[in-house]
């Protein structure tokens, strides 16, 4: 949750280092040309924007969540806030990116096709641990967590908890390896 300025510029960093984008005139000539990795961090400026906004209370929020809305639907981007850790890095929008999560780590890798949400609306939602990396297409459905440094294949239909360091496949997803650190 952004609160201060300090962590605005923190989570702003990060996720312009995520993305390979180093703000200044480099990133406006790569806007300028439709690069996706600036086009994602245009969208998570506006997102980092209104969470502050929104968390200290100010008039400002409105305008942001109208200039949020506006960038997801141009980039075809669907993100809550204060759900999404920082150094998201998503590289490629094309098939578009909805996630509708209770908490997504921080240094995930999300790619285009992905869904995250719950069967109905009034089931519960997932949670995300740090360093996932969910793959083209990939689906992660209901109230469950997928482990930190964990790997989702593509078009994997996730339905049940992943653990940490787990890779999972196919539909439903289950698991293939289990890639933990030697000790």
């Amino acid at each position: 949750m952004i609160t201060s300025k300090q962590e605005l510029k923190k989570y702003l960093f990060e996720d312009a280092k995520a993305n390979r984008i180093q703000p200044g005139l480099a990133y406006l000539i790569k806007l300028l040309y439709g690069n996706i990795n600036a086009c994602v961090y245009r969208y998570l400026k506006s997102l980092r924007k209104l969470e502050y906004y929104t968390n200290i209370k100010s008039p400002l929020r409105y305008w942001y969540r109208y200039y949020n809305r506006r960038m997801g639907l141009k980039y075809n981007l669907a993100m809550p806030i204060n759900a999404v850790g920082y150094g998201l890095y998503i590289p490629h929008i094309e098939g578009g990116v909805i996630l509708n999560v209770k908490k997504v780590g921080c240094y995930c890798k999300i790619n285009s096709g992905v869904v995250c949400g719950s069967k109905n609306t009034g089931e519960e939602i997932p949670t995300i641990g740090d360093y996932v990396n969910l793959t083209v297409g990939a689906k992660v459905i209901g109230n469950i967590t997928i482990g930190n440094y964990s790997i989702v294949a593509p078009n994997s239909v996730v339905i049940k908890d992943v653990s940490d360091y787990d890779i999972v496949s196919g539909v439903p997803a289950k698991v293939i390896k289990t890639n933990a650190p030697k000790r």
